[in-house]
């Protein structure tokens, strides 16, 4: 189809390739949705953004699902995480200081960490198909562990310490 403008003695062709307009918009969402309005604080809005439906329809997911996250993770290393994170706080309370940052505080909390692992019950399985010492498989899996971290951070610092 061609239209014919006239504009001020001028005569412009244009010519309609039949090509549709872009729709306005964002793409539709996949899943089946349902807008809902919130009020939230402008802090939180600019802390979201840009990307603020995105991280919210995350955020909320994690809230949601967050038991069945969990019931998902080592439950044993669950409870000595808690454990530990309760004992630092013991120590910060005692000492008032945290145990990261002053030498006496430090000592305390490997102590209390030596004591606690020492209260762990030893297994009686033998599931583990390891065949060297496991002092020396220890120093290996934790050298590896702290290579990895070195490697990380100096990636994330751009090799600047």
């Amino acid at each position: 189809m061609v239209y014919l403008v006239v504009c001020d003695l001028n005569i412009v062709l244009l010519w309609d390739f039949g090509m549709q307009k872009a729709k306005r918009g964002r793409p539709p969402i996949a899943a089946e949705t349902e807008q809902v309005a919130v009020r939230l604080p402008k802090a939180w809005i600019k802390v979201m953004q840009p990307h603020l439906s995105q991280n919210i329809r995350d955020r909320l997911y994690r809230s949601l699902f967050e038991e069945q996250i969990d019931q998902q993770r080592d439950q044993h290393l669950v409870r000595l995480s808690g454990q530990i994170e309760e004992l630092a706080r013991r120590v910060r309370r005692a000492t008032r200081a945290d145990w990261h940052s002053d030498r006496l505080s430090h000592q305390v909390f490997l102590e209390t960490l030596r004591l606690l692992f020492e209260a762990q019950p030893a297994p009686t399985a033998e599931a583990s198909t390891l065949k060297s010492d496991p002092n020396q498989a220890a120093e290996v899996i934790f050298n590896s562990y702290v290579e990895e971290v070195r490697e990380y951070e100096q990636g994330k610092t751009g090799g600047k310490q």
